[in-house]
Parts: structure tokens; sequence; C-alpha cells
């Protein structure tokens, strides 16, 4: 027999499967008790944005953040190279930044790797289709 786990959003009181809350290793049953959607309405309102504001200015936060780009670049050096490869041609003007292989939109557009060895060859996403391909290839969401 098949049971979905379930639990109760601490903020709008609703019941709702254990998928609609967030991990949390500090939390004892490892997940956030607000959920999904009200962690979110939080984060938008005004009270949410000074916190998270506040939060990102300390000096141990952008301290961390240092280390941890500089960790990153490190373990990916060939998609950095890429990366600055990419941009050097854009900005040179011997490619042009296209328009979303995905949705068509023109707006910040990214170029996706599907080989970090050819540098130069790039399909171009906006951010928001550029971070779904990402997610479908690691198998987080399905096609």
């Amino acid at each position: 027999m098949f049971y979905l786990i379930t639990k109760v959003c601490n903020q709008c009181g609703e019941r709702k499967i254990i998928n609609d809350f967030y991990r949390n290793h500090h939390m004892a049953d490892g997940f956030l008790g607000a959920c999904k959607k009200c962690v979110v309405k939080y984060q938008q309102s005004e009270k949410g944005k000074a916190i998270r504001k506040k939060h990102n200015q300390t000096e141990n936060r952008k301290i961390n953040q240092k280390k941890y780009r500089l960790k990153w670049a490190t373990d990916n050096s060939e998609k950095v190279y890429a990366q600055k490869k990419v941009k050097l041609a854009v900005e040179r003007g011997d490619i042009q930044r296209g328009i979303c292989f995905s949705c068509k939109s023109t707006k910040n557009v990214h170029g996706h790797h599907e080989d970090y060895n050819f540098p130069l060859e790039v399909v171009w996403f906006c951010q928001f289709c550029h971070i779904k391909i990402h997610k479908i290839m690691k198998g987080e969401i399905k096609k």
C-alpha cells in the first residue's frame, strides 16, 4: 500500500504533501515548517526583502560567497574558460547574442554549452529556459 506523507503548514494552516515543503536539515522532520507558497509569499513581502538584504550585506556572508565562487571556479575551470571565451567573442563582435532557442525571448539570453571542449559553440537560451534545461539534464524535472 502507498501512503503520502503530509504536514501542516505553520503559516497557512493547510495540510499538504511533504513535497510542498523545502528541505531543511535543522528541522526535526527535515523540512521547513512553512510550505513553499508561504515561504515565497514571505520572501516577496517588504519584511522578507529587508531581512534578506540585511543578511546579504553581512561581512560573514560576503566572505563565504567569495570562498564559494573561488572554489567553484577552481573546480570548474573548463566552464569558466568557455564562459570567458564566449563573453570576449560577443564583446569583440565575433559572435552575436541570439534569441532564446526555446521561447524566442530576447531578454537576458545566455549561451548554453553542450560541450565545453568547443567553447564558442553555444545554444542561446533566456535565463528561465537555461535553468530549466540544466534541471532536465540533472533529472530534477522531466521534459
